[in-house]
């Protein structure tokens, strides 16, 4: 019988960053959010956790916005033409890249009040969503987004 195929999660800590959580914490966390939104297939995801500055330049790369954020996703789904494009033969599923910024996440947990796991975990979520399709430009989306990151956050703590 043949094994299931195990995703692929990298986590990168910018060098620089102290953190008080571990790598092995946020794998746990994306996988449990897989396994919350019935994700079967194996599946690659990124993670980069980065500083101010790293994520000001990727928001005005990507984004033309010329200031930090605390989190961006970058879904492959989004710019793939799967008629153009020959998809990976392993049977893996690229969903794409979460960067999240610390010290973003640091500046919400103090003005919201709770810890820094929290607001990080939080932020993972909601970069998990956007991989996953989920999005909030239109009223009805936010309110449906907003929704699952809320039941989500509720059975991750």
């Amino acid at each position: 019988m043949m094994e299931a195929m195990q995703s692929i999660i990298d986590i990168k800590i910018q060098r620089n960053l102290q953190i008080p959580v571990d790598k092995k914490w946020f794998h746990t966390i994306i996988i449990r959010i897989l396994e919350l939104e019935k994700i079967k297939e194996a599946v690659n995801v990124s993670l980069f956790i980065a500083d101010d500055v790293k994520v000001t330049k990727l928001n005005r790369q990507y984004r033309g916005i010329d200031a930090t954020t605390d989190v961006l996703s970058f879904a492959i789904f989004e710019h793939m033409d799967t008629d153009l494009f020959i998809m990976p033969s392993d049977g893996i599923r690229n969903l794409g890249e979460i960067i999240i910024s610390y010290p973003q996440a640091v500046k919400q947990s103090e003005d919201l009040g709770h810890d820094i796991q929290h607001e990080l975990r939080f932020l993972l979520v909601h970069g998990m969503l956007h991989l996953l399709g989920y999005d909030h430009e239109q009223p009805e989306e936010k309110r449906q987004m907003r929704s699952r990151e809320n039941t989500i956050v509720r059975h991750l703590e």
